[in-house]
């Protein structure tokens, strides 16, 4: 048994072979591609983080600490404090004036980290966060005009706390072009800065794990207005869960083919045994064991995994950098350079060789469990009637319904696994339409789950109420609840029973202790109607309120409880006048230090865009590989079931059976397994793009259901319909070249 020989039989099935290779190289390159570009990113942003000294969080007070206050909290709570001085500013000179939020470069928590450039060195140099200036055009050398002040542009940074440079923690989507982040030195920023600020925020850095006794010593002894750890920080978290979720489900998908893979392997060295059994026996007659057998026959597998492997796993490396590229889209992380760790190597060479071989191993090893004599005789690769045919006869079917379920009977194996890997090809693809469609529906439905322009929250109670005439006064509050042993967090909106924003009847009579539940929510908890809820006090986590479900709101903006504003008063203790959020259909002509919050339903609804773009480029990539897998998987299993009939339908082509018969014996039929694989995919890629789903949305407010379209049912109807069309045309080719004389061989 010599290395020639494996050759020739390597030619021999030229196309079959490479089609292993394909698959392996598809698996390993998925896998690699994604989880290399995902851990180099997860692996900077956690070097920027420490470099960096990133905050563990930040609160907001009424009034600026004192020298002396600082000192007293930095010793009682183990903690470093230090202000953080930054201003808006609205660019006027441009169109839609986006917002610049300047800060003083003089910090040593959240250090700036540059990009490109310089930094400033005078008080008429900036430096901007890159994707605002790409998304504005500007370049190193312009100059910006901020507050009437001209400043020249040194370079490009930006600091661990606006990796996502989000307005508002809250915010879904970040938008360049209307939001970004820039830095001056701190004679710089005495230029822009504005007077009489409204309130100060504070950074923190802590070892202690539990801030509890800090955030409530601050809720009780300061005028604190908010308080916002870095795990709850999407600006700082979301990057992580967005990294992660890709990598997971290639992984998933590829260990998945790679099982299939084997499998087909795995029949069809079980096949070519059957096929040379008595050149076997008279091997193992001539002395030659089992095991140098086994070890011949697992050569050429070995031979094609490993290349397959180590194909798949070079181009999961040059791939990686195109997926890297596409993560820093959305983020914006210094110095990130693509690392190729050890369990790389595990999981896209070790791991395919390992599954497809173990598997392959256990198939080869039990089919040459035979006795030399029954090899002579071939007998066990005789069919042989099984019980199960005998038990259906199917004799009141024609001839041709009969033959072709009997035929899928005796190939029970090469049927499953072409029902396995048709099915996990149409998991493939469902999960990519999935998500985009998911994406498109929710960007569609957003305009009218809004029901305001604007929402503005105010540092000031004063403000607030001198501009409530100019829209509808509401009311906000972050509250927490227990789900799966973590707290996750929630809103609770109080809302006027006579609104003439929300259009819900059913805030008139609802209870003191009843409120209706966001789409988001319910889908995303599973919270059901009727369900009894423990709040806790996001300021003070001692108080706690139970609250009933009554429903579910038409509005899905966010992660939102709703009730009426007595109601609201009721649940938190609150006297009647407790309104805190402002909703106007048109922009205030307000200060922006004044304003301590603004959410504005146009920006929700660009940023979505941005994301359903994104996300069409990754289901792209997902619809290509399952639409190679899905022609790939049908034309090898149907082409091996044809080499193993080679005599039989040789023996049809005797008795005069017309090319048009022997196609339909032999090549109709298998299309309902796909139909089965194409239902059944359906249910399997729902759970996978929720998980996808629940990833990445999980420190973000916003929620997204999957759905599918009907135009997606019929896309994926149509291109596995026009797959098994396709194969089945280059198949005909092959039955076609089948010879009379095939019968005649190897006959005594």
């Amino acid at each position: 048994m010599n290395f020639k020989r494996m050759l020739r039989d390597f030619k021999a099935n030229k196309i079959k072979n490479l089609s292993f290779i394909l698959l392996i190289i598809l698996s390993s390159m998925v896998i690699i591609g994604f989880n290399r570009s995902s851990t180099s990113y997860i692996l900077a942003v956690d070097k920027f983080y420490t470099d960096y000294h990133a905050e563990d969080g930040e609160f907001t007070l009424e009034s600026p600490l004192s020298a002396k206050q600082i000192r007293t909290l930095e010793n009682r709570f183990q903690l470093t404090l230090e202000e953080v001085l930054l201003t808006d500013v609205k660019i006027k000179t441009l169109p839609n004036e986006p917002i610049l939020r300047v800060f003083s470069m003089d910090r040593s928590i959240n250090q700036v980290a540059l990009l490109d450039g310089i930094f400033p060195s005078s008080s008429e140099e900036i430096l901007l966060d890159s994707k605002f200036a790409e998304a504005l055009g500007y370049q190193i050398g312009d100059s910006i005009t901020l507050s009437g002040a001209s400043f020249k542009i040194s370079g490009y940074g930006i600091s661990p706390d606006y990796v996502y440079t989000l307005k508002n923690p809250g915010d879904f989507m970040g938008m360049a072009n209307s939001f970004g982040i820039a830095y001056l030195a701190p004679d710089g920023y005495e230029r822009v800065k504005q007077k009489n600020a409204e309130a100060t925020l504070y950074s923190y850095q802590t070892t202690s794990k539990d801030t509890t006794s800090f955030k409530n010593y601050l809720q009780k002894n300061l005028s604190l207005v908010s308080f916002l750890e870095r795990k709850d920080n999407s600006r700082m978290t979301t990057v992580y869960n967005d990294a992660s979720a890709p990598s997971l489900i290639s992984l998933i998908i590829g260990v998945l083919l790679l099982c299939i893979i084997g499998f087909i392997i795995s029949i069809s060295i079980r096949n070519t045994i059957q096929s040379e059994s008595q050149i076997i026996g008279i091997l193992y007659a001539q002395g030659i064991n089992a095991r140098e057998l086994l070890s011949y026959y697992l050569m050429l597998p070995t031979l094609l995994v490993v290349i397959g492997a180590v194909i798949g796993y070079l181009l999961g490396l040059v791939i990686s950098n195109p997926l890297l590229i596409l993560q820093s889209i959305q983020y914006t992380v210094p110095h990130v350079i693509l690392v190729t760790p050890w369990y790389l190597v595990v999981i896209g060479i070790i791991l395919p060789i390992a599954l497809t071989l173990g598997i392959t191993f256990i198939y080869v090893r039990k089919a040459l469990q035979q006795t030399p004599l029954s090899l002579l005789r071939g007998s066990h690769s005789n069919m042989k009637v099984s019980r199960v045919e005998k038990l259906f006869s199917f004799g009141s079917l024609p001839f041709f319904k009969r033959f072709r379920l009997k035929s899928m009977m005796r190939e029970f194996g090469s049927i499953l696994a072409l029902f396995l890997g048709a099915t996990l090809s149409m998991f493939i693809l469902f999960t990519g339409l999935y998500m985009k469609d998911s994406c498109v529906d929710y960007m569609n439905e957003l305009p009218n789950s809004i029901p305001y322009d604007n929402l503005y929250t105010f540092y000031s109670p004063k403000d607030l109420h001198k501009y409530s005439q100019q829209g509808e006064l509401t009311a906000l509050y972050n509250v927490k609840f227990d789900y799966k042993g973590v707290n996750k967090n929630l809103t609770l909106q109080g809302i006027n029973p006579q609104s003439a924003f929300f259009n819900m009847p059913e805030l008139q009579t609802l209870g003191q202790h009843e409120i209706l539940i966001s789409p988001s929510v319910y889908y995303k908890f599973g919270i059901q109607v009727g369900d009894t809820l423990t709040l806790y006090d996001d300021q003070d986590s001692d108080k706690t309120y139970q609250v009933c479900v009554k429903g579910l709101a038409p509005y899905d903006y966010g992660l939102y409880l709703y009730t009426s504003l007595p109601n609201y008063h009721h649940i938190l203790g609150l006297h009647q006048n407790s309104s805190n959020a402002l909703m106007t259909y048109s922009p205030l002509n307000i200060k922006d230090t004044k304003v301590l919050s603004e959410t504005n339903k146009q920006k929700m609804v660009d940023g979505m865009k941005n994301f359903t773009m994104l996300i069409t480029v990754f289901t792209s990539i997902i619809i290509v590989v399952a639409s190679i897998i899905l022609i790939v998987v049908i034309y090898m299993l149907m082409k091996m079931m044809i080499d193993k009939g080679k005599v039989n339908i040789s023996m049809v082509k005797i008795f005069g059976y017309h090319p048009k018969e022997v196609s339909a014996l032999y090549l109709r039929g298998n299309y309902c397994f796909l139909l089965i694989g194409y239902l059944l995919a359906i249910p399997a890629s729902y759970n996978l793009t929720k998980l996808f789903f629940d990833s990445i949305f999980e420190s973000m407010d916003q929620y997204i259901l999957p759905s599918l379209n009907p135009f997606s049912y019929v896309l994926g109807f149509v291109m596995m319909t026009l797959s098994y069309a396709f194969t089945t045309l280059l198949l005909k080719n092959n039955l076609n070249q089948i010879s009379l004389t095939e019968a005649l061989k190897n006959r005594e």
